[in-house]
């Protein structure tokens, strides 16, 4: 567990989303402070308004007696279950799964390639098969 100052995230250009994958970018929207990785059983700090992982903000708390962000005492009792963020979460990942299982879209007119083994068996070219 970090024991020093939080890393504050880099500021992100406005354009930078067009850049990162869906992975990335859920990762650095739904990120806890704390371990910088996706949120787990998300609870959000009375004391300082921001949402972490459950585990990660229940032994900051037991270890420092502060909250995250800004360092004021803070107790277990000051931890809220973020109900939205676990839902806009689940959500999300559940229309990854989706996509993930879906068969990439085929150019129209397209038609399914065979190709030979590898192994030089049968040195033919790609063989078209039937759409």
């Amino acid at each position: 567990a970090p024991h020093g100052p939080l890393p504050h995230p880099a500021p992100m250009a406005a354009n930078a989303v067009v850049s990162m994958d869906e992975s990335d970018l859920m990762e650095s929207l739904f990120a806890c402070p704390i371990t910088l990785e996706l949120l787990q059983d998300p609870v959000i700090c009375t004391v300082d308004g921001h949402t972490y992982s459950r585990a990660a903000l229940e032994e900051w708390i037991r270890a420092r007696g502060t909250a995250p962000m800004t360092r004021e005492p803070a107790t277990l009792e000051d931890m809220r279950p973020n109900r939205a963020m676990q839902q806009a979460i689940e959500e999300l990942l559940q229309a990854q799964e989706l996509r993930q299982d879906q068969p990439a879209p085929r150019s129209p007119g397209a038609r399914p390639v065979a190709t030979a083994p590898a192994d030089g068996s049968d040195a033919q070219a790609p063989l078209l098969l039937p759409p």
